[in-house]
């Protein structure tokens, strides 16, 4: 079909479009870095696939934290595009997939108990059970917490892309104001999405480190090093929103 005859969709992927350029033009140094951080992550999933050698339950947690890795950056896309609660929302099934990992790491008999949580009650309420932060592991306790704050503003409240709307433009009539989400807003909850990255992909590839190969270790080296630069980064950035007041993660520590 001719772009002609769609209008509506080629505002709305447009919109899209600018929204994402505009992001990549106004925080750049974050752009690139979101780069790398998707870069070394999805090196090291590969590492581990070539690797050959799994785990127990292994295959299975690889596919999961595929999917981890992917919700992550759909998120991040969500949130640049101002859809901040379905971005959050995304969010927190991340880290919640991202948890269900670790427990199967722990345990890879879990894993008939993870495919079967949707066959009925008896096995909803075991996989309820099994599959609980660990509040006692320094990453978990952290995730956990980035989970709630995640479904706070994003899967409970259904309103935070709207409370945010503020008039952007006037119509040339003078009459009607549009509404936009400001950027404020955006950067404030993109602020919660980098302190989640790499914990999240921790809780997925951990065990595999361990015991992976010399692909999977040569892999590694450049997450840590890529790593640190985030962190680094990340800090700029924080301090950045602390002068506009706009810090959420001033208590998560």
């Amino acid at each position: 079909m001719p772009l002609s005859e769609s209008p509506e969709l080629d505002s709305l992927l447009e919109r899209k479009l600018a929204n994402f350029r505009d992001f990549q033009k106004e925080q750049e140094g974050v752009w690139d870095t979101v780069n790398g951080a998707y870069l070394v992550s999805r090196g090291l999933v590969s590492a581990v696939a070539k690797d050959g050698v799994l785990p127990a339950g292994g295959s299975h947690r690889l596919t999961m934290w595929q999917t981890v890795l992917n919700y992550q950056m759909e998120s991040f896309f969500l949130l640049i595009d101002r859809r901040l609660d379905e971005g959050l929302a995304l969010l927190r099934m991340a880290a919640e997939l991202a948890r269900d990992v670790g427990r199967i790491s722990d345990d890879a008999t879990l894993v008939d108990t993870w495919l079967n949580r949707v066959n009925g009650k008896a096995q909803k309420n075991a996989y309820r059970d099994a599959f609980r932060f660990s509040d006692s592991d320094r990453i978990e306790v952290y995730v956990h917490k980035l989970y709630d704050l995640a479904s706070t503003f994003g899967i409970h409240g259904h309103t935070l892309t709207s409370s945010s709307l503020q008039p952007n433009r006037l119509s040339p009539d003078g009459k009607v104001f549009a509404l936009g989400v400001p950027d404020v807003e955006v950067y404030r909850t993109i602020e919660i999405w980098l302190a989640a990255f790499f914990p999240l992909q921790e809780l997925c590839h951990r065990v595999f480190r361990v015991t992976g190969g010399a692909t999977v270790v040569q892999a590694g080296l450049h997450y840590d090093q890529m790593r640190k630069a985030f962190d680094d980064v990340f800090a700029m950035y924080r301090e950045s929103l602390q002068k506009l007041d706009a810090d959420v993660l001033a208590g998560l520590h």
